[in-house]
């Protein structure tokens, strides 16, 4: 598809180019207080570092934490858990229509389209995470406890989608952080919108939420009511976000049959033998990806 540059002011072109990096550095904040909320906060973040202790909170609340935690009112929780997810959701997929962004007056060429959904991302994710509420007082699931059996099977599948997360951040920035919109503006952009395939997208089409799923159904589970619900939730937004709508839209608006193509070799939450081969090196000649 062919990209045309969004004429735009100098001061939105240095918004753009500083907003970009402030997402780089707030997603990796999130990131961090997500670890620490799924993991149960195993080194005592909120009360080693009371100052920060906003950023981090815990999935669950163990029964003997209820005198730290008396102020949880568990019935209110349950509702609290609405708005907690209605913060990711309202905004993140508000901001992933194109209606929404042409009204905006953010087209997919503006350079401040990428770096606003990424500042809105990162803090409705943080967001999420401090304003969740256990709805039980469930038995906290101890990492410092977890058997060496488990980490053998467990660490492989964490490490996995821990780096394809962060590859993500490292490897992407622009098409994660819109780090060089702010060049569009000026003339200085690709003439094409290319479909990306490159690792982490070799691996799975969404890895972002591909962490999310294995991470919470396999990678850290305790599987109590607080970690039923929370996975439950995510899983339906990223199963209806990801393969009805950001697809349909991939597929009938913006790279058709080539995104077609590509879905066929590469899956979207698991990865497939085309892609382990791929990542492994092991692809034949007439098998690696080729656009035309």
């Amino acid at each position: 598809m062919k990209m045309q540059p969004t004429k735009t002011s100098e001061s939105i072109v240095i918004i753009a180019y500083v907003l970009s990096r402030i997402d780089f550095v707030l997603a990796h904040i999130a990131f961090l207080s997500w670890v620490v909320y799924v993991t149960n906060d195993p080194l005592d973040f909120r009360n080693s570092a009371p100052s920060l202790s906003f950023l981090f909170n815990t999935l669950d609340v163990d029964k003997s934490d209820i005198d730290r935690d008396s102020g949880i009112d568990y019935a209110a929780a349950k509702y609290n858990t609405l708005v907690f997810l209605l913060v990711w959701w309202l905004p993140h997929s508000g901001l992933s229509r194109n209606v929404v962004k042409h009204a905006l007056g953010l087209g997919p060429t503006h350079p401040l389209d990428r770096p606003i959904f990424s500042f809105q991302a990162a803090i409705s994710w943080w967001a999420t995470i401090y304003l969740w509420r256990p709805v039980t007082a469930a038995t906290r699931l101890d990492v410092m406890a977890i058997t060496l059996k488990d980490y053998i099977w467990r660490a492989p599948i964490i490490l996995t989608f821990l780096i394809e997360t962060l590859g993500l951040f490292y490897l992407l920035p622009n098409h994660v952080f819109g780090t060089d919109r702010w060049q569009w503006a000026k003339g200085n952009m690709p003439k094409e919108n290319k479909l990306i395939v490159s690792f982490p997208y070799s691996l799975v089409r969404h890895p972002a939420a591909a962490f999310f799923l294995w991470m919470f159904w396999i990678g850290i589970p305790s599987y109590n009511a607080n970690h039923i619900l929370l996975a439950s939730l995510w899983t339906v937004f990223i199963v209806v976000g990801t393969l009805i709508f950001e697809e349909g839209g991939l597929v009938d608006h913006e790279f058709k049959q080539l995104y077609t193509r590509y879905s066929n070799k590469v899956n979207a939450f698991v990865p497939s033998i085309w892609s382990i081969k791929h990542c492994l090196g092991l692809l034949k000649e007439s098998e690696k990806w080729k656009e035309e």
